[in-house]
């Protein structure tokens, strides 16, 4: 009897070591396509495309000692019940250095309904790359 059960021992924990090798192969080959999923993907990537945080202005940036204008004469801003005329709204945007710029922006707001004064508003200034 003490010959059988040292036989079943055996069988146990060669069934054991048998789980955790396979256990072992399946984390390596997890690890694996990981690694070569990054290795793609650093590989594929693109580069980053620029946000321009002003609404209505082109994406390039003015060339050195250069002045850019944008007007807008007129328009309407719709904001749930009340109209408000836009006139105008002007964007000056100069080149003071090479790739980079100094934006200044703003635009006279009068409400339509109901009437009120004409207000500046959305005034800023930057300055970007």
């Amino acid at each position: 009897m003490a010959g059988s059960l040292a036989l079943a021992d055996v069988a146990v924990m060669g069934m054991a070591c048998s789980k955790h090798a396979r256990h072992v192969r399946l984390t390596r080959l997890i690890i694996g396509i990981g690694r070569a999923g990054a290795v793609i993907i650093c590989l594929v990537v693109r580069p980053a495309a620029a946000y321009r945080p002003f609404d209505g202005t082109d994406a390039a940036v003015a060339k050195l000692n250069e002045v850019e204008i944008e007007l807008q004469p007129v328009g309407r801003l719709q904001t749930g019940p009340q109209s408000t005329l836009v006139a105008p709204a002007v964007i000056y945007n100069y080149g003071f250095a090479e790739r980079w710029e100094m934006v200044l922006q703003g635009q006279v707001e009068t409400p339509l309904s109901p009437g009120g004064p004409s207000t500046l508003a959305a005034t800023g200034r930057s300055s970007n790359t």
